[in-house]
């Protein structure tokens, strides 16, 4: 055989061997029995079962399934009937936690009990009672990223912020802070979100306009159980088309990351990426803003031109953190349009009907380097079109392998429909795949509402004539 036919085959088997395997075993549970108002929810997977629970407005359920997604276990939680709300639910220690809170008198109380993967209660302990809650305050969980910390905040009348940082490992409280808008000079109006760190601290952010016209005013308030450190970043000159924050608890960096736009507010520019590091002393911040065509396109080069003008349309889906401190966004074009739509009723002549059309297209997946500057930018096509469904079975299941992302879409939103998965590799390169399953095409998936369970598996909801079911993909 020739030699360079035989380097072109070794070649086409190197590359072959770098494309992980595609999807191989399909299971489908049998149909959830829900109310309409009935919040049934994925928890995770452990010791090869599969949790989830399910509350009503009568009770809160933990239903366990096997690998094949057969229930074989139901157990309903014994909650105080005094005010009681399931406030947080995850898988810790590899036992199934769950935080609630309920009202003795005056006081509110955060308790939290623990299961084994046998539905075996293992702990019941009641964390902290406040005196100072109100009568029924909104309660929001942020958990960390390691999913043993837990803090609790709600917004009291505007005035202040009440935030309580829990140990779900040793199951106490880690520490309490009330943050008064006036003693910080911060205003209730431009509060944005607060995040948990894996040490157990807690940064709140407050984003307000500056003095130039594209310029802010960053707050921050760093909380922990020593005290709390404040600093305010004045006058930092970008302008947001849509972004996102999240801790870096490696490098213990707080990221700002997404896109800006100049002066055309509905079309991105490009890629913006704002970093400082804890527990905000004085370290500087770093502000990165790079137009998409400077990215390495690893599509083909012709769809540079695609991105001079920036993209309209798009939205942040979801933000992976690099190990060296960079990150990759996930990003997708989304459109929504409402029309008005005639109609004729035999009683009442014509009427006006809105109807909500939904467009959800291609997705470009960006690598930005710990500097800040654009590694490459991989544009995946999709095109995804419904009417009047909330876009429920649009957009993606989005899993992260141990060295590849992998995106899991319908093809079309169709009664028969086809199932397409992207491949990503390190580099950018992609390859996109059919999944060749017939049985499938019988199902109405819903990818978006779907959940990673392990490296090589995901579980998502979809419908089966008018039932809801779960169907796991395992690769």
């Amino acid at each position: 055989m020739d030699i360079s036919i035989k380097n072109s085959l070794l070649l086409i088997c190197l590359y072959l061997a770098a494309i992980p395997v595609y999807a191989q075993k399909f299971y489908l549970s049998e149909p959830f029995r829900s109310k309409m108002n009935d919040d049934i929810e994925l928890v995770g997977q452990q010791n090869g079962f599969v949790f989830f629970t399910q509350e009503s407005d009568h009770d809160f359920r933990i239903l366990r399934l096997n690998a094949e997604l057969y229930n074989n276990r139901t157990l309903i939680l014994p909650l105080n009937e005094r005010k009681t709300k399931v406030r947080y639910t995850a898988i810790v220690d590899k036992m199934l936690t769950v935080v609630y809170s309920y009202r003795v008198k005056s006081e509110l109380c955060i308790k939290i009990v623990r299961y084994d993967t046998d539905l075996n209660l293992r702990d019941s302990l009641t964390m902290a009672c406040f005196g100072d809650a109100g009568y029924s305050p909104d309660i929001k969980a942020i958990p960390s990223k390691d999913k043993k910390t837990l803090v609790l905040y709600y917004i009291q009348a505007a005035n202040y912020i009440q935030c309580y940082s829990f140990n779900l490992h040793t199951q106490k409280l880690n520490w309490a802070y009330r943050w008064d808008h006036t003693l910080e000079k911060t205003e209730y109006r431009y509060f944005e979100k607060i995040l948990v760190d894996n040490g157990g601290n807690a940064v709140l952010i407050f984003n307000e306009p500056g003095t130039g016209k594209h310029d802010h005013n960053i707050s921050c308030g760093y909380l922990t159980a020593t005290g709390v450190v404040t600093r305010q970043f004045k006058n930092q000159p970008y302008n947001l088309y849509e972004a996102d924050w999240l801790i870096d608890d490696k490098n213990q960096r707080l990221i700002l990351a997404g896109m800006y736009s100049k002066d055309k507010s509905y079309r991105a520019e490009g890629v913006l990426y704002w970093r400082v590091r804890l527990p905000l002393d004085n370290d500087t911040p770093l502000l990165s803003t790079n137009p998409f065509n400077t990215a390495r396109i690893t599509g083909f080069e012709s769809e540079r031109n695609n991105f001079e003008n920036g993209i309209d349309g798009i939205s942040v889906v979801e933000i992976l953190l690099k190990h060296d401190g960079g990150v990759v966004l996930i990003l997708e074009k989304r459109q929504q349009n409402e029309r008005n739509t005639r109609g004729r009723l035999i009683e009442s002549g014509n009427t006006i009907r809105n109807s909500t059309d939904y467009y959800y297209d291609d997705v470009y997946i960006c690598s930005v380097n710990a500097n800040g500057t654009t590694d490459w930018l991989a544009p995946l096509a999709k095109k995804q079109f419904s009417q009047d469904d909330g876009a429920d079975f649009s957009s993606f299941l989005f899993m992260k392998g141990k060295d590849y992302l992998r995106l899991v879409f319908n093809d079309e939103i169709l009664n028969d429909n086809t199932i397409s998965e992207y491949l990503i590799r390190p580099d950018g390169t992609f390859a996109r795949k059919n999944i060749p399953n017939k049985d499938l095409r019988k199902l109405k998936i819903m990818f978006r509402k779907g959940k990673q369970v392990s490296v090589g598996s995901g579980i998502v909801p979809c419908y089966v004539k008018n039932k809801l079911r779960y169907l796991k993909i395992e690769y």
